[in-house]
């Protein structure tokens, strides 16, 4: 059961559209790791220097918390 909800800015929504189908399927699992906990995951890394912030890794992609 989801306890967070991920919401696309503007700009992610217009890129997300974008993507091949092979790379939109890494993401939407992605956002379903993210909904769960999103601090937790494969390919997650705290970024340096930010408190708080982390990434999570999608092909060559990066999707920032």
């Amino acid at each position: 059961m989801p306890s967070y909800e991920v919401i696309l800015t503007k700009s992610a929504l217009k890129t997300y559209v974008r993507l091949t189908v092979k790379l939109r399927k890494g993401v939407d699992r992605c956002i379903g790791y993210l909904e769960v906990n999103p601090t937790w995951g494969p390919n997650v890394k705290r970024l340096a220097g930010e408190s708080g912030c982390y990434r999570h890794q999608v092909g060559g992609w990066r999707i920032l918390l």
